[in-house]
C-alpha cells in the first residue's frame, strides 16, 4: 500500500548509483507542494489541517510531477510498479512545470529565455560597499533572469549586505581561483564590479563562452570586456563598447522616488556621511572641524555611519551630533540636510539627485578622478581628505553656510542631470548583450 512506502529525499543520487544500489526500488520526480489545503465534503469545504500554520511550519508534502518514474523490472506487476523503497527526485520550479494550458506554455517559454547572470563583487573595509550597492541596483532591474552573486575572498561585508537583500550569494573559497569559481557557476554573463581587472582574467572568462561586463574598471581587462561602464572614473582613451560619465550612474530606487524638498534659506541641518566603511575616518575629522561652530550657531549635525563603519567610539564627545547607524533610507537624511559632507564615490551622485550643496573630501587617490565631484556640478571639492587641514574644512563650511546665493547655484547645477534615464540606459546596454 502507498501508506506503507518509505519515502526519502533524493539529494544527489545518480542513475549509476540507482543501478548499483539495491536498497533503492524506484526514483520518482516530484516537487515540494506544502500548502494549506482544503477538500470538499458534500456541499461544504473543510480544511486538510488541524491548525493554521506558516508554510515553513507545516509537514512537508511532495507531489509527483509525472516527469519520470524509474523502477526495477521486478516491480512492474499487475498489482503495482514501484516497490516499497522509494526516493523522490525533487525538481526545481522550472523543471517541474507541467504544460496543461497556454499559461503553462508561456511560463515555460519565459524560463527557456532566461539567462544566468553572475555578479562578481568586492566589498570590505578597505574599499567600501559601493560595488555591492551598484550591482544590487542592476539586479533589481533585470529580475526576469536568473541572478547569482559571487563575492571575492575577504569580502564578508559585501556578502552579508547582499544576503540581507535576499539575493543568492556565495563567497570565493580559500585557495580556489576566481575564474574557476565563476566557471563552476556556469553563467551566461558575468558582471564584474571589483575595481581593476587584468586582461588575462577577462580573457579566461570569455574563453569559456561567457559574456563580460565590467564596472569602474581602469585595468587592462577593460579593453577585453564586451561592455564597460564607468560612471565615476575616466579612462585615458575612449574605446569601443565603453561608456563613461554621469549619464551611466545607477541611482537607487529610494532616490528616484524621493521628493526634493527644495531650497533652504539658511543652514540649520548638516549631514556627514562617508559611505559604508569610511576607511580614512573622515567622519571624525569633519566633526572635529565643525562641531563647536555648529553648536554655537544652533546648527544640528546628523551623522550616517555605514554598515561597515567600526569607529563609533571616535565620535563620542561632540556636542549637538546625532549618530544614525546603517540607515535604510539615507535619501531622507540627505533631503533634510542643508549641506552635506561626503567622499568622492557613488554618494556624490546621490547628493546631487536631491539637490543638496556638498563638500567633498576624497578617501583615496582614485577618488580624486571622480567625473562629477566638481564645481561644475555643484560641489566644493577639497581634495584628498587625509591632507586637508581642519581649519580649511571649517572655513569652507562657514563660507558656504553664509552664502545662500552660492548654495542655490550649486543646487541648480546638480539638478541638470536626469538620473532617472541613466538606469534605463545601462540596463538597455546589458539587455542587448544578453539578447545576442
Amino acid at each position: 500500500m502507498v501508506s506503507a512506502l518509505h519515502f526519502a529525499l533524493l539529494n544527489n543520487i545518480t542513475l549509476d548509483q540507482f543501478f548499483f544500489d539495491d536498497s533503492i526500488d524506484t526514483i520518482i520526480s516530484a516537487k515540494n507542494d506544502t500548502h494549506l489545503t482544503w477538500r470538499k465534503d458534500g456541499e461544504r469545504f473543510v480544511p486538510n489541517y488541524e491548525k493554521r500554520l506558516n508554510r515553513q511550519e507545516l509537514p512537508q508534502v511532495y507531489r509527483e510531477t509525472g516527469g519520470f518514474l524509474i523502477t526495477r523490472p521486478r516491480f512492474v506487476t499487475r498489482g503495482g510498479r514501484i516497490g516499497e523503497r522509494v526516493q523522490l527526485a525533487l525538481l526545481s520550479p522550472m523543471e517541474s512545470i507541467d504544460i496543461d494550458d497556454y499559461t503553462d506554455w508561456a511560463l515555460c517559454e519565459f524560463f527557456l529565455r532566461r539567462k544566468r547572470i553572475l555578479f562578481v563583487v568586492a566589498g570590505n573595509r578597505a574599499i567600501g560597499l559601493g560595488h555591492a550597492y551598484n550591482t544590487m541596483t542592476i539586479a533589481g532591474d533585470i529580475m526576469n533572469h536568473e541572478l547569482q552573486f559571487l563575492v571575492t575572498s575577504g569580502s564578508e561585508l559585501a556578502r552579508d549586505r547582499i544576503a540581507s537583500h535576499n539575493y543568492p550569494v556565495v563567497m570565493q573559497r580559500d585557495g580556489i581561483d576566481l575564474v574557476d569559481e565563476i566557471a563552476s557557476l556556469k553563467p551566461d554573463l558575468v558582471v564584474n564590479d571589483v575595481l581593476d581587472t587584468t586582461a588575462e582574467y577577462v580573457r579566461r572568462i570569455k574563453a569559456q563562452g561567457i559574456t563580460v561586463v565590467n564596472f569602474e574598471d581602469l585595468g587592462d581587462g577593460a579593453a577585453e570586456a564586451d561592455l564597460v561602464i564607468n560612471a565615476i572614473y575616466p579612462e585615458s582613451e575612449k574605446l569601443p563598447r565603453h561608456y563613461f560619465g554621469q549619464d551611466y550612474f545607477l541611482l537607487r530606487d529610494e532616490f528616484l522616488i524621493g521628493a526634493d524638498r527644495g531650497e533652504s534659506t539658511e543652514v540649520k541641518n548638516v549631514l556627514v556621511t562617508f559611505g559604508g566603511v569610511d576607511p580614512s575616518n573622515l567622519t571624525r575629522k569633519v566633526l572635529s572641524a565643525i562641531s563647536r561652530h555648529c553648536a554655537a550657531a544652533g546648527i544640528a549635525i546628523n551623522v550616517v555611519a555605514g554598515f561597515g563603519y567600526d569607529r563609533l567610539a571616535d565620535l563620542e564627545g561632540f556636542d549637538g551630533v546625532t549618530i544614525h547607524r546603517d540607515v535604510k533610507n539615507i535619501s531622507d537624511h540627505m533631503a533634510a540636510a542643508d549641506v552635506v559632507f561626503t567622499s568622492a564615490g557613488r554618494t556624490v551622485y546621490e547628493v546631487a539627485s536631491v539637490g543638496r550643496p556638498g563638500i567633498i573630501l576624497a578617501q583615496n587617490e582614485r577618488e580624486l578622478l571622480h567625473f562629477f565631484a566638481s564645481k561644475e556640478h555643484g560641489f566644493k571639492n577639497l581634495g584628498l581628505g587625509a591632507g586637508v587641514p581642519e581649519e580649511t574644512i571649517l572655513e569652507t563650511f562657514i563660507a558656504l553656510a553664509g552664502d545662500a546665493a552660492l548654495r542655490r547655484d550649486m543646487a541648480a547645477r546638480m539638478r541638470r542631470t536626469d538620473f532617472g534615464a541613466n538606469r534605463r540606459r545601462v540596463v538597455d546596454l546589458i539587455t542587448r548583450l544578453l539578447e545576442k
